[in-house]
């Protein structure tokens, strides 16, 4: 082929841009296969463990005579404060249960919350009278 020497350049030019554009392209598809091996085995992971794990089962005498059932309450506080924290009566419940469990931090800390939230409730009145003879 007789081309001039600028024609050969620019072809040349245009060969290592391709191959870097192909290479560059290769190396995406890669990345992506490798994260959708990793999705899928994570995946399998999941699901293995919830087939295998541990799994409670549910006998209405033993879950109506639980062994602590303060730990239990707490269990069921955790996700109440989170979801209906702004509720006065999740911070009053958590003060009883707290209240009983001798917690004194954690009694202040929901008698502040329920305070922020209405100062004239009256079950709020009856917890601070509670506390401060605790």
């Amino acid at each position: 082929e007789n081309l001039s020497a600028k024609e050969l350049k620019k072809m040349l030019s245009k060969q290592r841009r391709a191959q870097k554009k192909a290479k560059l392209e290769e190396e995406r598809k890669h990345a992506e296969r490798e994260r959708q091996q990793k999705n899928q085995k994570k995946k399998r992971d999941e699901e293995e463990e919830e087939t295998s794990g541990p799994r409670e089962e549910l006998v209405p005498e033993k879950l109506e005579r639980v062994e602590n059932p303060l730990e239990e309450a707490i269990k069921f506080l955790t996700p109440l404060k989170n979801l209906v924290g702004d509720e006065i009566e999740t911070h009053l419940l958590a003060f009883e249960i707290y209240f009983r469990k001798g917690k004194f931090l954690l009694m202040l800390q929901s008698v502040k919350r329920a305070f922020a939230i209405n100062s004239n409730n009256p079950w709020l009145h009856e917890c601070l009278i509670k506390f401060s003879k605790a």
